[in-house]
């Protein structure tokens, strides 16, 4: 992946190569194939011959507005699989298969949440955090089971209610972990600057859903077409589905490896009227800890080979194809402990 933030700085293309070039001097030359997203900042000129190698290269290219949210993209021609989106339209058509792949990733969300406040609270002795984990476990795990096999939960919106109760012991518990209320006050409140964590959670959420776009896209999916979240115009509601299992291990984690080792402090943020924002220092840092993140090794379910965190997505995304046109059933990604 590939970050152009300093104002001022070009991006261009020479030969077969990116070049990021400040002033007369090359600061930067990256053959596409070891990059297949660039993000480039709002004062970062970009020319002609960038964007055809970009197209090219089946290179996607997003410009966002320096606090980690896209304005547009330039991205490659379509994979053109309609067969594969008509299987994938079919799952979504059908209530008795919807449902079954939706409670599959509700499941793995909760799973996910349950594990990451276990590794959280393992070595710690006495604190009341701990306590709270310890009491909070087998309930989640209950919900877990619930979402996969309860009846009564028998529509997307009665599983998206469990996750909100799952949700409910989550955050509180992951505040507590974290320990500086000045930061986070223990609620997820999505795109309101509400506390630095909540900025930082939208940031590395943005970052995961582009992550997992790509996953998607490459491999034929219809970005539109899901099963949790409803489809409508203009939302990549697939992202956001295959996104739930990831959040606890990428986006969550990441945050909080952030503020405890201090990457983030306070000078990394501002006031904006009522709400915080981060400063440009504050948006690097974000961006440093989320890349060196999904760039460790993690074990694969469905190879059970080392790969970095963007290759579990796109084994992720290949076990969605999997279900949609082979009825192959869908295990989502499941930290360890």
């Amino acid at each position: 992946m590939l970050y152009v933030l300093q104002p001022g700085r070009l991006l261009t293309a020479e030969g077969e190569s990116f070049v990021v070039r400040e002033d007369d001097a090359a600061l930067l030359r990256l053959a596409p194939h070891r990059v297949d997203r660039i993000e480039v900042g709002r004062q970062i000129r970009l020319d002609e011959a960038a964007l055809d190698l970009a197209a090219a290269t089946d290179t996607v290219l997003l410009r966002t507005d320096g606090w980690g949210r896209a304005l547009g993209r330039w991205t490659p021609a379509g994979s053109g699989r309609a067969r594969r989106q008509l299987a994938q339209a079919a799952v979504v058509l059908d209530p008795a298969r919807r449902l079954e792949l939706a409670r599959s990733i509700v499941e793995g969300r909760i799973l996910s949440q349950r594990t990451l406040l276990k590794r959280l609270a393992r070595g710690r002795k006495g604190a009341d955090f701990t306590a709270g984990v310890i009491k909070a476990a087998p309930r989640l795990r209950r919900m877990a089971r619930a979402a996969l096999l309860n009846p009564r939960l028998d529509t997307p919106a009665a599983l998206m209610g469990q996750e909100g109760e799952a949700a409910a012991l989550y955050w509180p518990l992951l505040a507590a972990s974290l320990g500086k209320p000045e930061f986070f006050r223990g609620q997820r409140r999505r795109r309101r600057g509400e506390d630095a964590m909540n900025v930082v959670l939208d940031l590395l959420s943005g970052l995961l859903a582009r992550d997992m776009e790509v996953a998607l896209e490459r491999h034929g999916l219809h970005t539109g077409f899901a099963v949790l979240h409803a489809a409508e115009d203009g939302v990549e509601a697939l992202v956001y589905d295959l996104m739930e299992e990831f959040r606890a291990p990428l986006v969550e984690a990441c945050a909080l490896a952030l503020f405890g080792r201090r990457a983030l402090e306070r000078q990394h943020f501002e006031s904006w009227g009522d709400s915080w924002r981060l400063t440009q220092e504050g948006y690097g840092a974000c961006i440093r800890g989320y890349e060196a993140w999904v760039a460790r090794p993690v074990t694969g379910q469905r190879s059970n080979e080392k790969m970095l965190w963007r290759g579990v997505m796109e084994e992720q995304a290949l076990a969605y194809v999997a279900y949609c046109e082979d009825g192959v059933a869908y295990e989502p990604y499941r930290m360890d402990y």
